[in-house]
């Protein structure tokens, strides 16, 4: 028999997890179908991780708002997450985050 490794897998709905990234920094111009170019019913996997923010990073939340509002953003989502573990609003480990619309 083939093994296959098992893992504890977190599932949420692409615009629960959208909102909630709206609210907590304010941003409701925020889309995480346009951060990472999702498709249409597909899974966006990501690791979240609880480690402090590399201080070169730091600037991308600072200048989110900017960005947001002239839709020059992409690929944050992964920073966004760690920043949110990191305050211990999500849990960290494998996250898959269901696209669809």
């Amino acid at each position: 028999m083939l093994e296959i490794e098992k893992k504890e897998t977190r599932f949420i709905n692409c615009f629960k997890l959208e909102k909630f990234i709206q609210e907590h920094y304010k941003q409701p111009k925020y889309s995480i179908i346009v951060d990472v170019e999702g498709n249409n019913d597909s899974y966006i996997r990501m690791n979240v991780e609880k480690e402090e923010i590399d201080p070169e990073d730091t600037c991308y939340l600072k200048d989110w708002e900017n960005w947001i509002e002239n839709g020059e953003y992409g690929w944050t989502l992964e920073l966004i997450l760690n920043d949110l573990c990191c305050k211990g609003l999500i849990e960290e480990g494998e996250l898959f985050i269901e696209v669809w619309w």
